[in-house]
């Protein structure tokens, strides 16, 4: 006789919500990025994001994102430059975010 399977289906509800939590890192991110603005490691810390390249893998596959990225020179605070992450919606994106968002305009996106 079989048992029956009590297993957990495998990623938690908080994963597969398909909408970001107005203030959660990743509603941030997209927000900031949906106002034209790029955005590197060290300009995220500001928005409280730590890992950005997480957050952006994370968006990217949950949205079906290509969000474009390039390397740039950055100072430091040591007076010596270092590389990172430069990342931006491109105009797909944001027509992909909306299609997700109807809710959403650009002039009213949620503060």
């Amino acid at each position: 006789m079989k048992k029956p399977n009590n297993n957990k289906p495998s990623g938690s509800g908080k994963q597969q919500r398909a909408h970001p939590i107005q203030g959660s890192k990743e509603f941030t991110i997209i927000q900031h990025l949906l106002l034209g603005s790029s955005l590197h490691r060290f300009e995220a810390e500001a928005l409280a994001d730590h890992y950005l390249h997480s957050t952006i893998s994370i968006i990217a596959r949950k949205y079906g994102l290509e969000i474009p990225r390039k390397m740039a020179q950055v100072s430091t605070r040591f007076d010596s430059t270092t590389s990172v992450m430069r990342y931006w919606f491109n105009k797909s994106d944001i027509v992909i975010i909306f299609r997700h968002h109807k809710d959403w305009s650009i002039q009213r996106l949620p503060m």
